[in-house]
């Protein structure tokens, strides 16, 4: 599932453009920063650039667990009381 996210160029200071990736306005939940600049950038066109590859990492699908299929799932495999012969 692709996130909803938005991303925001702001000039704070002139010639100092920070980058804000927010979550997606939701009805009644307010939006959350998700990631920021670091520092400023010199450009408009540096900020949206870095921006824009923040944003993209955090759409990219997720790892899957690396755990057998069977504790995914939580089943666990009983092979019963240890019996001697």
């Amino acid at each position: 599932m692709r996130r909803g996210l938005e991303l925001i160029v702001d000039e704070a200071i002139p010639g100092h453009f920070y980058w804000f990736v927010l979550d997606r306005e939701v009805f009644g939940q307010p939006r959350r920063t998700i990631d920021h600049a670091p520092g400023p950038y010199p450009t408009h066109k540096q900020a949206i650039g870095a921006g824009t590859a923040a944003m993209r990492r955090h759409m990219e699908p997720k790892p899957m667990s690396t755990l057998p299929a069977s504790a995914a799932h939580g089943l666990v495999h009983d092979s019963g009381p240890a019996t001697l012969m």
